[in-house]
């Protein structure tokens, strides 16, 4: 059955389809294999000025939100050298392997979470 045919007999979307599948077919079996593309890349010889540095976005901030940030800062690298830290990575890790062991059982239960969560958390119009 050649394309003419298949259009009488088939619908119009189809036909279109079937005809652009074959066309990129066949142009891609009619390509010769073109070699990687080469590029020289200039070299610039001459010395460049430094830029003056401008101060930077931590000098610019006011002394309490710096102090604030500071202790923030200071806290967290607190939290990620003690023991609760080690044990959510440890529980990253063990829902990683899960996941990947029995990824359907995995998809069913963040479903039924999506689902009871969004039951939940359903605004009522």
């Amino acid at each position: 059955m050649d394309f003419s045919e298949a259009c009488k007999w088939e619908p119009a979307s189809r036909c279109i389809c079937y005809f652009f599948y074959i066309q990129a077919r066949t142009d891609s079996l009619n390509q010769t294999p073109q070699p990687p593309m080469e590029q020289q890349i200039p070299v610039n010889t001459m010395p460049q000025d430094q830029p003056e540095k401008s101060p930077s976005a931590f000098e610019e901030l006011p002394e309490p939100i710096r102090e604030i940030g500071q202790m923030a800062s200071e806290a967290f690298n607190e939290f990620k050298q003690s023991e609760t830290y080690e044990q959510i990575l440890d529980a990253k890790e063990k829902a990683h392997n899960y996941i990947t062991d029995n990824p359907v059982k995995s998809f069913f239960y963040a479903l039924g979470a999506g689902t009871v969560l969004g039951f939940i958390l359903k605004r009522n119009k």
